[in-house]
């Protein structure tokens, strides 16, 4: 997959989030894109702890 096609193509397929680079990506972001990429509720507490961590 291309990531110039896809923002051609689709944009709104494109997520952008500001990641702090010391501090890392927080639960309120991990949440948002999770929501975001389309996971269920029930995923969504353990797909968060895969990104935080």
């Amino acid at each position: 997959m291309n990531i110039e096609e896809v923002a051609r193509d689709s944009p709104t397929a494109i997520i952008k989030e500001s990641i702090d680079i010391i501090s890392g990506i927080n639960r309120e972001q991990a949440v948002n894109l999770t929501a975001h990429m389309g996971f269920n509720a029930a995923a969504i507490d353990s797909v968060c702890a895969k990104l935080i961590n």
